[in-house]
């Protein structure tokens, strides 16, 4: 692949309308992630946090691709 207009000719990328609904349920998955996220550096699990960290901020970028 040499750019992005590679990944939208194979299929691997797709253009979307934006969807209010959508943002709203990525907004709610991101404070999910970021509550379980603190619930690990509570237990000292530090991978899981990241990882929970990870997709909090994940969540959070998906919601402004919505809206």
């Amino acid at each position: 692949m040499k750019n992005i207009d590679d990944c939208f000719l194979r299929g691997l990328l797709r253009k979307v309308e934006p969807f209010l609904t959508k943002s709203e349920q990525s907004l709610l998955q991101a404070r999910d992630w970021l509550s379980e996220a603190e619930k690990n550096m509570e237990a000292e699990a530090l991978r899981s946090a990241i990882s929970s960290a990870y997709l909090a901020v994940f969540h959070s970028a998906v919601c402004n691709l919505h809206s």
